[in-house]
């Protein structure tokens, strides 16, 4: 939002994310994805809402629902790593 259209995001805009997320994970049934829990957490704990994040990851436990491993890319002078590539001096 910042860079696109100069826009700050606010309290309003995070709430319009939390709000939609919650309802895709009931219309759309979403339980079995991590992304929508995993998502609705970080912006919970990102304002501050440390009981909520707990929760939704609660719910995420006991719904069996896993977390799909992150993996990180990196490009060092021209040459790409990815996850469990290791870097080394030469």
């Amino acid at each position: 939002m910042c860079n696109v259209y100069n826009i700050v995001p606010k309290s309003e805009h995070y709430a319009c994310i939390i709000d939609f997320i919650v309802v895709a994970l009931r219309v759309v049934k979403l339980e079995h994805h991590s992304w929508a829990y995993v998502l609705l957490s970080n912006l919970y704990t990102a304002k501050g809402r440390y009981s909520e994040a707990r929760s939704i990851r609660k719910k995420m436990i006991s719904r069996g629902v896993e977390k799909t491993p992150g993996c990180s890319l990196l490009v060092i002078n021209g040459s790409l790593l990815q996850g469990e590539d290791t870097l080394t001096n030469g």
